[in-house]
C-alpha cells in the first residue's frame, strides 16, 4: 500500500499535496487585471461584469460583415426584418412563420390531408363504444399474455385492429377485428407501419 493513501482511499493523516498553496495567475480580458481563481482553474474574466461587457453581438461582433446587406424578406408573411445575429441564410421572420410555412401539404410528413379524417374517426361516439365493448367482452385483459387492466383510469391496455385500421376501413367498427393487448404485447404484435408497411 502507498504510503500516500489509506486503505479507504483517502490521503493519510498529515500528507501534504505538492499543489497545495500554489495559486494560478489569470489576466483579465476586458480590463486586464491579474486575479487568483479560488478552484485554481484558468479564468479568461475576472467577474462577471467584465464578461458582460466583453461580449459583442449585432455591429459589435467581430464577424460582423459591414457591407453585407442585413436586410431579408420573409417568405411567409412577405414583411421585412434585419436580424441581429451575425449569419447569412434567414429565410422567416419568426418561429411562427417557418411553423406555418412547414405545416399542411409543405410538411415531410405530409399524407395528403389524413389525419383529420383519422382524429374524427377515432374521437367518434361511434368508435368510442367499439372500443369498450371490445374490452368489455375481453373482460379488459390481454388476449395474448393474460395481463389484467389495473383500474378504470390506467391506460395499461389497448384496443387492437387485427387488420390495420387504415388499410381496412370496412372493419374499423367489427367486433371480430377487434381484440384487446397490453402495452409489450401490443408494441410486438400490433401493426407498424414502419416495420410492417410493406407487407401490405
Amino acid at each position: 500500500m502507498s504510503r500516500t493513501w489509506r486503505s479507504d482511499g483517502r490521503f493519510k493523516k498529515g500528507f501534504i499535496p505538492k499543489n497545495k498553496g500554489v495559486r494560478t495567475p489569470c489576466f483579465c480580458a476586458s480590463c486586464e487585471v491579474e486575479f487568483y481563481p479560488l478552484d485554481q482553474v484558468k479564468r479568461v474574466y475576472c467577474c462577471k461584469e467584465c464578461q458582460d461587457t466583453s461580449i459583442r453581438t449585432g455591429a459589435d461582433h467581430h464577424l460582423w460583415d459591414k457591407d453585407k446587406k442585413r436586410d431579408y424578406i420573409c417568405e411567409e408573411c412577405g414583411r421585412g426584418f434585419s436580424p441581429t445575429s451575425h449569419g447569412d441564410n434567414y429565410r422567416f421572420c419568426s418561429i411562427e412563420c417557418r411553423g406555418k410555412h412547414y405545416s399542411g401539404d409543405n410538411a415531410s410528413n405530409w399524407k395528403g390531408g389524413i389525419t383529420e379524417e383519422n382524429n374524427k374517426i377515432r374521437n367518434s361516439t361511434e368508435y368510442k363504444l367499439w372500443r369498450m365493448s371490445v374490452l368489455q367482452r375481453d373482460m379488459f385483459s390481454c388476449v395474448a399474455c393474460g395481463y389484467r387492466s389495473k383500474g378504470k383510469n390506467s391506460r395499461d391496455v389497448v384496443v387492437d385492429h387485427i387488420k390495420p385500421f387504415s388499410l381496412f376501413p370496412e372493419l374499423r367498427f367489427d367486433m371480430d377485428n377487434g381484440r384487446t393487448l397490453c402495452r409489450n404485447c401490443d408494441a410486438i404484435l400490433g401493426w407498424n407501419y414502419y416495420r410492417d408497411g410493406d407487407k401490405k
